[in-house]
């Protein structure tokens, strides 16, 4: 049994709390790439308590752009097969003209290992080290924009702290 279909039932019985982008995570690990919509429909019928209430507009919007912006995902046009007796190259000109699509969301491969292999922490805060670092991005932002003559790197202030500077 794969250890993150473990850490999902964790998260739905309650045992563990799991952020719902660890869950999103951890269900793409486990379940593979998947368009959108699927992905979607995917974790509100496995999770309907823990996604209550959030639309697919808030679901791309919110979290899977936040995963994207980590480049814990990657989003990809899928196309769909090609039907018999037509070549590749042939089905994607007359997709592209058709303007057929749907977009694939793809986990990293190094996330996808890290959820596997079990060396996920449930019960980080995510929304408190994305507080972390945009506060001092908006300080870095300062120099850029000609408020402070002191050039400012977040990042290695986050480190020297001990804080992450991504999920």
């Amino acid at each position: 049994m794969l250890v993150s279909h473990i850490c999902l039932k964790a998260a739905v019985s309650g045992e563990m709390t799991a952020s719902r982008s660890t869950i999103i995570k951890a269900y793409l690990a486990h379940e593979g790439p998947q368009t959108i919509r699927r992905l979607y429909e995917g974790v509100i019928n496995r999770f309907p308590e823990q996604f209550a209430g959030v639309s697919r507009h808030k679901f791309k919007t919110i979290y899977l752009k936040n995963m994207r912006d980590f480049k814990q995902i990657t989003m990809k046009l899928h196309r769909g097969e090609a039907p018999e007796g037509m070549s590749e190259k042939e089905f994607t000109k007359r997709a592209i003209a058709e303007k057929k699509g749907e977009w694939l969301v793809i986990l990293d491969s190094k996330v996808a290992e890290m959820q596997l292999s079990g060396k996920v922490d449930l019960d980080v805060n995510h929304q408190s080290i994305l507080d972390h670092i945009r506060n001092e991005s908006a300080i870095s932002k300062d120099f850029w924009e000609g408020r402070s003559n002191q050039p400012y790197d977040w990042r290695a202030v986050l480190e020297a702290a001990g804080r992450k500077t991504s999920l």
